[in-house]
């Protein structure tokens, strides 16, 4: 007789049913990209750190990745990978970047400046005068731009005396005629050619022929190097967000999501503006009543995020809505704690949301969910594959609609525009391969 692992493995052929994961019929999937506009306090937030990631580029030689101090130099991935995660959490939540100018470097920005001023023409008092009058601006870092007038952060002054926001100041005039260009800032790239001249008053700036230095040994071009100079220097903290209870009524996201959520009826309605203050009982139990469509429960949602500041916000925010929901992404939760909020989730039919994050999401079983809300464009597209197989998984039975919530004109477009040009490329290859064979 045949010893017995050949034996198994002859039965195990006859009897078996190999079934793989590419064989399972599953319900329909529908993913939709949400564009949401900026309400008008997170995109002052935004665009702050915008301004710092842009200032930084430009005071490196005008972005040239040789510089030594680029973000876009290899040796600072480190560096660049931060501003690409602050630039991402600002996109969800409101934040601030906290800057410190010492009152020397102040003091020396404003010396070189009155020196720069008398070389054009100035005289020492007003010279004096107008330099004293950006001390306040470059110090708190926050002034009017001169060219655009609009409040800019972390604005940049020129040798002429011009107080510019980071757009304004990279903008390149006509070398024809007077040099001032009145085009608007987004018709220019800062990173294709350094300015040659102030784009207000058409004053030229020193340029720095482009010869090999300690701080960049192959320069691109060559660049302004008294506007770059005498810019003064800050310390800057890490970009935080701001009290979590104000960041809940500015965070664009939370707003979308709280709107969804009513139209879906997994949230109570608002309050009608009308209303009177009297009979308090009666208007709690009318908030109470969930704005279903249709007599069913209202459909089962998980809402997934990334940042803990982001779920903290989330949270807030339901809680505030009066929101019956579950969070197992919550710090300091016991194993205990979360199965009794996924138990919850999974049984009442009025607790309808899901917070999730990344450690919380593995290995869960949540094929009654029929509405997937992921609250950014994740930096991985198999992450956001695993967050979708909780809901998209054996089981399911109905269509599984899937949100990415992306902020208009941030960097989150721009991941998503990799991501759909790596899925293109990978798809080619495949089918090219699969031509082959």
């Amino acid at each position: 007789r045949p010893p017995p692992p050949p034996r198994l493995g002859s039965l195990l052929r006859r009897v078996a049913i190999r079934t793989l994961k590419s064989d399972i019929r599953l319900p329909p999937l529908e993913r939709e990209v949400r564009s949401l506009a900026f309400t008008r306090a997170h995109a002052l937030s935004y665009n702050e750190i915008v301004s710092h990631v842009r200032r930084s580029l430009l005071l490196a030689d005008w972005a040239d990745p040789s510089h030594v101090e680029s973000l876009l130099n290899p040796r600072q991935t480190r560096l660049a990978m931060e501003a690409v995660q602050n630039l991402r959490e600002a996109a969800c939540v409101t934040g601030v970047y906290p800057v410190h100018c010492f009152g020397s470097e102040m003091d020396e920005t404003v010396e070189d400046l009155v020196a720069a001023l008398k070389r054009r023409g100035h005289g020492h008092e007003s010279a004096t005068a107008r330099a004293n009058e950006l001390r306040y601006p470059l110090t708190v870092a926050k002034g009017r731009c001169q060219r655009c007038d609009v409040d800019a952060f972390m604005p940049l002054v020129t040798p002429c005396g011009h107080l510019l926001c980071c757009g304004c100041v990279a903008v390149v005039g006509d070398e024809s005629g007077r040099g001032v260009s009145s085009a608007p800032q987004e018709d220019f790239l800062h990173e294709t050619r350094a300015p040659v001249r102030c784009p207000v008053c058409a004053s030229p700036f020193k340029m720095q022929a482009p010869d090999p230095r300690l701080d960049n040994p192959a320069p691109r071009q060559a660049v302004p190097q008294d506007l770059i100079e005498i810019q003064p220097s800050y310390v800057q903290l890490p970009w935080k967000m701001v009290d979590a209870l104000e960041a809940q009524g500015d965070s664009t996201k939370v707003e979308y999501l709280l709107a969804r959520l009513r139209e879906l009826g997994a949230a109570p309605l608002e309050r009608d503006e009308g209303a009177g203050d009297g009979d308090d009982a009666g208007e709690l139990e009318r908030l109470a009543i969930w704005s279903r469509r249709g007599s069913g429960p209202p459909p089962k949602c998980i809402v997934y995020s990334g940042f803990r500041t982001h779920l903290d916000v989330i949270d807030l925010a339901l809680s505030g809505a009066k929101v019956n929901f579950a969070n197992i992404a919550r710090i300091g939760m016991s194993r205990w704690d979360k199965d009794r909020a996924l138990a919850s989730f999974r049984a009442d039919p009025d607790v309808s949301v899901l917070l999730l994050d990344r450690a919380a999401a593995e290995g869960l079983d949540l094929s009654f969910v029929q509405r997937v809300f992921v609250a950014e464009p994740l930096d991985n597209a198999s992450l956001e594959q695993q967050v979708v197989s909780r809901a998209h998984r054996m089981g399911q039975r109905g269509t599984v609609r899937v949100e990415i919530l992306a902020m208009r004109g941030t960097a989150e477009e721009t991941l998503l525009d990799v991501q759909a040009e790596l899925a293109a490329a990978a798809h080619a290859a495949a089918e090219e391969s699969r031509a082959r064979k």
